[in-house]
């Protein structure tokens, strides 16, 4: 097992180290729409509205439901159900958080665009006497690199309630490149830190008529976490 976790932390490591060499200085400049954890800066259009379901699987099973409407003016708007608790390889059951989601896009030129995002709420007392606000907070960079895809980067604050453990202030990036332009496209996320929601994903994205799609994914601790490895599985309704 520690082998295994030595190869997951250096594969986790080296996707790092890609996105430092792609992204240089970037960072000067979830969710909302993620790519699996990380915002994607993609904004939901004027009218329309955007879904997803995420089942994150382990020796714990959680689902965390989004749905956003889109302001126009590249604002967006939403409510959250995270943590949905399915299953828990102790016995022990936990509170889902419903939050408020509300995201901004500023478009620098044709390639470059910045999201700035919150999700505010609390967590419900539903199996613990317990309420606490929880908050996630962020500054994103969205890279369009045309036929080659797009990459992501950028800082984030989440609290403890939301973190699971204590108050983070760290970095997160992405990557999304088509294999299939709009039928198949690879996509990696890492959200850097030490608490439960510090992990890198990797996997694909399969579009299906209608404007939905389906994802895949491994997910892997981040470096110097202690997190578990795991499989994401996510409908998307763009």
């Amino acid at each position: 097992m520690t082998q295994i976790r030595s190869m997951t932390q250096a594969f986790t490591l080296s996707f790092v180290g890609v996105f430092l060499i792609l992204f240089g200085g970037a960072f000067s400049a979830q969710g909302q729409q993620n790519l699996f954890n990380v915002p994607s800066s993609d904004i939901t259009q004027k009218g329309e509205w955007f879904f997803q379901e995420q089942l994150n699987l382990n020796s714990t099973g959680v689902s965390n439901t989004t749905f956003d409407y889109g302001l126009g003016n590249n604002w967006e708007v939403g409510v959250n159900l995270l943590g949905l608790d399915l299953y828990h390889h102790t016995g022990e059951v936990i509170d889902p958080m419903p939050l408020i989601n509300l995201q901004k896009r500023f478009d620098i030129n044709e390639s470059w665009g910045v999201g700035i995002g919150t999700q505010l709420g609390a967590l419900t007392p539903i199996h613990h006497d317990e309420t606490r606000f929880s908050t996630f907070n962020y500054v994103n960079n969205q890279f369009r690199l045309g036929h080659w895809g797009k990459v992501f980067g950028g800082a984030y604050f989440a609290n403890d309630t939301y973190s699971g453990s204590k108050n983070q202030v760290n970095f997160m990036a992405g990557i999304e490149i088509p294999i299939w332009e709009n039928k198949l496209h690879f996509q990696a996320d890492y959200i850097n830190g030490q608490a439960p929601m510090s992990v890198s994903v990797i996997g694909f994205v399969i579009f299906l008529p209608h404007r939905w799609n389906i994802s895949v994914g491994a997910q892997v601790p981040a470096i110097n976490s202690h997190n578990e490895c795991g499989f994401v599985l996510e409908l998307t309704r763009l």
